[in-house]
């Protein structure tokens, strides 16, 4: 039972703060807040409620079939409960063909107008991706999908089309060959993590961010960095600060370096990842040489793929300190460098040893964080 005191502050909140200002109040409360809140009066529930509910996670599985199917009904039951949900995130698991619940798990997607973030992991050939044709979300924001056919055409390209809100896309096609359009999807895409083949569908204009692997075939002779730069279509990407990309080897790295030199001196964040773990001299000088042509670049980081492997070389391991510091000294805009397990910051006008990871995190190349803020 409430104290005297209790009630009298609670009188006075209710009575001189409006519920568009409390709601605003509630909606930057931590989660545990917000289930407090609930406990509190009838008001505060309806007002907590929606946002506690803003974020839900679905995944199929045996045990996990009767929660799916719990929370279609609920929204199918309770609409201003969709009417609340700003972010979903489904996963479908590889050992089921089928989903009982996918019929009403499509209407109760029809129902979340207001969605902003969606994240669809779909293992299977025939899903939840072949209907979203059906889906329309007025407000998205961010797109995730991992899907294992090709079905570009057919769904994702028409889904992508009917939403020009998104600024922050991941996309993984695995495997197929539809053909890809030219530059005319998503004009205010800002970020994206994904194929380098379907690079050219999208708008460049507002690009800022891209993470993407060289290529999804090993074998294709074509090196990852003349494949993102004609992907992208340089000119129509004047604001690109920031590449990552995933190369098959330090030779392929070294290329791609001296493609980006030459064509995209205005990035200010590059990553370049080698799943080779072979690290050459030739490569150490070509990145060296090729540095001062970066007018703005902060941030250049090297690392490998794969962990826990051997690093191979035919240079000392013991030069990889210099070779830190000779690249840390090529450019005058540098703030940060990496080379596989050592790095370091500038600290006024001083070189200072971090952790890999610290670097990452400042440079924002840090996988989980990036993950976490974009979905």
């Amino acid at each position: 039972m409430r104290t005297r005191s209790a009630q009298k502050a609670y009188m006075r909140i209710t009575r001189w703060l409006p519920n568009e200002v409390l709601t605003e109040i509630i909606q930057n409360a931590p989660r545990a807040d917000l289930v407090t809140l609930c406990r509190v009066s009838k008001l505060f529930h309806a007002l907590a409620l929606p946002s506690l509910n803003q974020t839900v996670v679905l995944e199929t599985s045996m045990r996990r079939r009767e929660v799916l199917e719990a929370f279609c009904r609920a929204i199918m039951q309770s609409p201003e409960r969709a009417d609340s949900l700003r972010s979903l995130s489904f996963t479908s698991g590889y050992l089921y063909r089928s989903l009982p619940a996918e019929d009403s798990l499509i209407e109760s997607l029809r129902l979340m107008r207001r969605l902003e973030h969606l994240v669809i992991q779909d293992f299977r050939p025939l899903g939840v991706v072949s209907c979203l044709a059906r889906l329309t979300f007025p407000n998205l924001l961010s797109f995730s999908l991992t899907y294992p056919a090709s079905g570009w055409k057919t769904h994702v390209e028409d889904f992508l089309s009917r939403h020009p809100t998104i600024t922050h896309l991941r996309l993984w096609l695995i495997g197929g060959e539809d053909p890809v359009p030219e530059g005319a999807l998503l004009p205010k895409l800002q970020y994206y993590h994904g194929t380098a083949r379907l690079l050219s569908a999208f708008s460049k204009h507002r690009l800022q961010c891209v993470r993407t692997a060289w290529a999804e075939n090993a074998d294709v002779p074509v090196t990852c960095a003349s494949i993102v730069i004609e992907k992208l279509g340089v000119q129509a990407s004047p604001n690109l600060a920031s590449l990552s990309i995933v190369c098959i080897n330090a030779t392929q790295a070294s290329d791609a370096i001296i493609h980006l030199s030459n064509h995209t001196s205005h990035l200010q964040k590059l990553k370049l990842h080698s799943y080779a773990r072979y690290i050459t001299r030739a490569m150490v000088n070509d990145i060296t040489a090729c540095l001062p042509r970066f007018e703005r670049l902060k941030y250049l980081l090297f690392d490998y793929a794969h962990k826990g492997d051997r690093l191979v070389y035919d240079v000392g391991e013991d030069e990889e300190p210099e070779i830190l510091k000779t690249w840390a000294n090529s450019s005058s805009t540098l703030r940060g460098c990496r080379f596989c397990e050592i790095a370091c910051v500038k600290v006024g006008q001083k070189w200072e040893e971090c952790s890999p990871e610290e670097l990452d995190a400042e440079a924002g190349f840090d996988e989980r964080r990036a993950s976490r803020r974009d979905p």
